[in-house]
């Protein structure tokens, strides 16, 4: 019988849940031939059964009403055993919404204002790629400006955490890395994610360290002014003072080059990554790209960075529509050319959803779209009181169903990258 129960109520609650008004209940009479039926506690406390009569349920415990049930049921269905879950109803203002990069994202019951900390645990903790140092609070009463709080720093207790109150929604962003290049004669030259700036010798030990038993050059791009800066002979350089104390932002580039050598490197969304000789002092860019095989899969951006210094981005969607090769854009001698893949634009769909999750879009999406990709509405789920977490922290209630009855659809919000859509 426990089995029984357990298979076809894995997410209910059992045993001295005290049952509340507007709760659900899922009644299996095992004995009786007749599938689970499931009734709501009425305002006044009872649920109406075709068969038996109105029960008085709010107020008792789940055991307690099998008990009644089970002598209502014995009548009819002798040898009969009946088994009761329950399904909490959500109650009005109380609830909190814990989205993003949590385990288990959702809308939870609170009776009373909770700490950040306990709110996150609800929801099964941050996930892997959790920015822990800006985790959102967006108060009911203040969607505009809301509280950001920081996990590590609460971690080392050098700060306290948030209250989250009932209808407040807590908002867990990406991490959101940045990269730098590491080009030129090391061992591994590529494009690396880093949270925060890094020391030189940090950097060249992503990059597999220096490559063979030369001494070239290192060029320092910097990403925040455009500011080039040049180290000659860098492997005899390596302990000094000035070399140590290099740091390595997000955005910069770092490109170690033998000067004498007419090649240039191909890193990145490309099928043979590497460093490739050339003719001539230039080789436009769909002939840079041809030697290392072509682009891979997902390819979107180029990043050219010239050995002076200066840096040209080139949409690689635009270059079919250059009809003169001679406009096409140029990689000289001793450039480096990155060939980024494309970042997917995400929308996330969750609540009552049947295949709740994130979903790749091309551009803004109607809530109908998006709610088609997450396989509809359940069959417990509500199309009023949708919540539609915009990227940018504000929160939106909109009721379909009602647009849809009156005829309204102009009035239907469409979602962009980085919403969320919770159906409760």
């Amino acid at each position: 019988v426990i089995f029984s129960i357990l298979f076809f109520f894995p997410l209910a609650v059992f045993g001295e849940t005290v049952i509340q008004k507007g709760d659900k209940l899922n009644i299996l009479v095992i004995g009786s031939g007749q599938p689970i039926q499931t009734y709501r506690v009425s305002q006044d406390g009872y649920i109406l059964i075709a068969e038996i009569g109105k029960i008085p349920a709010a107020g008792k415990t789940v055991d307690t009403l099998e008990k009644i049930l089970q002598k209502k049921y014995v009548v009819r269905y002798p040898n009969s055993k009946v088994a009761v879950t329950i399904t909490p109803a959500v109650e009005a203002g109380r609830t909190i919404y814990v989205l993003g990069e949590v385990r288990n994202p959702g809308v939870f019951n609170i009776k009373t204002s909770i700490s950040i900390v306990k709110a996150i645990a609800m929801a099964g903790g941050l996930t892997p790629k959790a920015d822990a140092r800006r985790i959102r609070v967006i108060h009911k009463d203040s969607p505009q400006s809301g509280e950001v709080f920081n996990w590590e720093l609460f971690n080392k207790g050098k700060s306290s955490p948030i209250m989250v109150n009932p209808e407040d929604v807590v908002l867990v962003e990406t991490r959101k890395f940045s990269h730098i290049f590491i080009l030129g004669e090391v061992n591994t030259p590529g494009r690396y994610v880093i949270p925060h700036g890094i020391s030189f010798m940090e950097a060249l030990s992503l990059a597999g360290g220096l490559k063979g038993r030369m001494s070239p050059d290192a060029t320092i791009i910097r990403a925040k002014d455009g500011k080039v800066l040049t180290i000659a002979n860098i492997r005899q350089k390596l302990t000094s003072k000035e070399v140590l104390a290099l740091i390595i932002n997000p955005g910069d580039s770092l490109v170690i080059s033998l000067t004498s050598q007419n090649s240039i490197t191909i890193m990145g969304a490309v099928n043979a990554p590497g460093r490739y000789s050339i003719k001539g002092d230039f080789v436009d860019l769909l002939g840079a790209l041809s030697l290392a095989g072509g682009t891979s899969q997902g390819a979107g951006q180029a990043t050219i960075i010239r050995k002076d210094g200066s840096i040209q981005n080139i949409d690689l969607k635009n270059l079919s529509s250059i009809q003169n090769t001679k406009e096409l854009p140029r990689v000289g001698a001793g450039d480096s050319v990155m060939v980024n893949r494309s970042i997917p634009q995400l929308i996330y769909v969750l609540g009552r959803v049947k295949s709740p999750g994130a979903f790749p879009i091309n551009g803004p999406v109607s809530i109908h779209q998006a709610l088609a990709m997450a396989g509809d509405i359940t069959k417990w789920g509500s199309r009023n009181g949708l919540k539609i977490l915009r990227a940018n922290g504000k929160l939106e209630t909109f009721d379909l169903e009602e647009a849809l009855s009156s005829g309204n659809l102009k009035s239907i919000p469409r979602m962009q990258n980085g919403d969320t859509l919770y159906v409760p």
